[in-house]
């Protein structure tokens, strides 16, 4: 008898435009949105990433906890990603040369990071997609479409209780489209 275990998540979006910006000072601005100016934050959404479990059968042996399967619900459209941890991050030996303003310089290796952080991966049934992301502390990256690329960022916990006043969500991240100009990522995927 084969054993599947499927969980689904349930998705809530705000109905009216986010306010979250409006608070948020020049630094936080940048840290969100790529701008230090409340002009030119791009127009967001609130959504909540939610880890899917694969299925599981009895008759496997093992499971592979390196394959993630996570489900986006944005306004426009559900993105199920299938990922995969990167463990060559960071390629090994690599060094960083720290040169300060007299000219001398120290050489450091560089740290690794968290290895169970980062994945790349592609959206279900969509070839012509990447994503990349960090899944410590919320969900941080890219997701990449032909017609589009998303920007999928975390709410810092000192900004979280704000968030939660434009939305009924608990859990929520921001989502927005950045502009093919200028971002192109497509070197990246193949």
């Amino acid at each position: 008898m084969k054993l599947f275990l499927i969980y689904f998540a349930v998705f809530t979006l705000a109905g009216s435009e986010p306010k979250f910006h409006d608070s948020l000072s020049t630094e936080e601005l940048l840290h969100y949105f790529g701008t230090n100016s409340p002009e030119k934050v791009p127009r967001y959404e609130y959504a909540t990433p939610k880890r899917v479990m694969a299925q599981i059968v009895r008759e496997r042996r093992y499971t592979n906890m390196a394959d993630l399967i996570y489900h986006l619900k944005t306004i426009e459209e559900e993105i199920i990603m299938n990922l995969r941890m990167n463990k060559d991050l960071v390629s090994p030996g690599c060094v960083v040369h720290h040169k300060t303003k007299n000219g001398t310089g120290t050489l450091y290796p560089c740290s690794t990071p968290n290895e169970n952080c980062y994945f790349f991966g592609h959206v279900e049934n969509r070839n012509d997609s990447w994503v990349a992301l960090s899944i410590c502390d919320g969900m941080n990256g890219v997701i990449s479409l032909p017609h589009k690329n998303l920007v999928v960022k975390s709410i810092n916990p000192m900004h979280l209780i704000h968030a939660q006043k434009d939305t009924k969500i608990m859990d929520p991240h921001l989502v927005y489209e950045i502009s093919n100009k200028g971002h192109t990522f497509d070197a990246l995927s193949k």
